[in-house]
């Protein structure tokens, strides 16, 4: 197994100036086009019972069954809102964007080996590049969780034989609760990589093969409770750029 300590401490300093710069960048009057469609989506679930209703939001696709994915997501946007209005919602964004910088630091960190100097870098960039996306709509969990996902896939995969099931209950733990606050697939494919290759690298070819177990047991999860059809259609929407309400315009 490969030794991944090291004698460096976490660089805490610039990490948080760089979560502090990027709160205070998001805490401005909510903007996004996207805020009401999705606090308008959690009061439907809620009205129905049900993450499965009519859509009649939509212009792109009117009339048609809508799946929701990112219900709980979308809740705790509401509950935000309805506690606070638009400007706790701005406020909320400002917070859990400094909590995704911290995240993405802990996985800089990790995947580095415990190297300050590359952790404050990649954790820079990073924080650059996904800036403009941080908005109030449930891809403000992605920027949390995804960090975290990829850390314990890398955590499973460095694990010795006989001790993988904690990380490995911990991310089908994560993959659960993704699912209703994102409905993304990026989770499962990430993870999967970094865990095959870790593993691979860490302990051969059987144990990597041992380890698929893992990403089996996360597909179930997505699986479970929904035809696959569904998840099918959903991918083959985004993948041709028509994600149909979730790009769609607000009715009066």
């Amino acid at each position: 197994m490969e030794s991944v300590k090291t004698t460096s401490r976490f660089p805490w300093a610039m990490v948080v100036v760089i979560a502090l710069l990027m709160g205070l960048g998001h805490l401005r009057p909510v903007d996004d086009p996207d805020t009401p469609w999705h606090l308008q989506q959690a009061e439907r679930v809620l009205a129905h019972g049900w993450p499965t209703y009519v859509d009649n939001t939509s212009f792109t696709a009117p009339g048609r069954t809508y799946v929701n994915h990112c219900w709980l997501g979308q809740f705790a946007l509401l509950a935000v809102y309805q506690t606070t209005g638009f400007g706790g919602l701005s406020l909320f964004t400002a917070i859990m964007a400094a909590v995704a910088v911290l995240s993405i630091a802990w996985a800089a960190w990790t995947f580095s080996c415990g190297r300050p100097w590359l952790t404050v870098l990649v954790t820079s960039v990073v924080a650059a590049i996904v800036h403009w996306r941080i908005s109030p709509r449930p891809l403000l969990f992605f920027m949390v969780f995804l960090p975290l996902g990829l850390v314990l896939g890398l955590r499973l995969a460095r694990s010795a034989p006989g001790r993988a099931w904690r990380p490995g209950l911990m991310l089908l733990g994560l993959q659960a609760v993704w699912l209703p606050i994102h409905g993304s697939f990026v989770l499962l494919p990430a993870t999967t990589v970094i865990l095959l290759g870790g593993a691979y690298r860490a302990h051969g070819v059987r144990v990597a093969l041992h380890r698929l177990v893992w990403p089996v047991a996360m597909f179930g999860l997505i699986l479970l409770g929904n035809d696959i059809t569904i998840h099918l259609r959903l991918i083959g929407d985004v993948a041709l750029g028509d994600a149909t309400t979730h790009i769609a315009e607000m009715r009066p």
